[in-house]
């Protein structure tokens, strides 16, 4: 079957929830109230395969550089070039929007998802992130 990536709608959010707590670290970026990402949407691309979103991801642009966040995929579609294939699509959305540069974050105990962002090329930056919880 074909997928295809494109702009997530209002009608979507409920399961570019769904994803992301499923399929990623907790879902740690949708604990936002649902109003939030009724105002965010136009954030999220979302993968569709036979009218059934199959994976998601959120790009941010502040004007000085691009970020990635939430990317998720059906673990049955994982390893087909879906994940590759949204995050290719988000790239060139910021790209036309002006971004010159993208970055992303992750666990450092990540290391399948650091090794999948690297064979994109995508490379560790020496950086130091900081957060505070408020």
């Amino acid at each position: 079957m074909t997928i295809s990536v494109r702009p997530a709608r209002t009608s979507d959010i409920s399961t570019i929830r769904h994803i992301i707590d499923e399929y990623t670290a907790g879902g740690r970026l949708l604990q936002k109230e649902t109003v939030t990402l009724y105002e965010s949407v136009q954030e999220f691309f979302v993968a569709v395969e036979s009218s059934a979103i199959v994976g998601t991801i959120m790009a941010g642009y502040d004007g000085h550089r691009g970020w990635l966040y939430s990317v998720a995929v059906d673990p049955a579609k994982r390893l087909s070039g879906l994940g590759s294939s949204l995050v290719f699509h988000a790239e060139k959305a910021l790209a036309d929007l002006g971004c010159m540069k993208i970055n992303l974050q992750l666990l450092a105990t990540n290391e399948a998802t650091a090794a999948f962002y690297k064979s994109i090329g995508y490379s560790v930056e020496p950086r130091l992130s900081m957060g505070k919880l408020i």
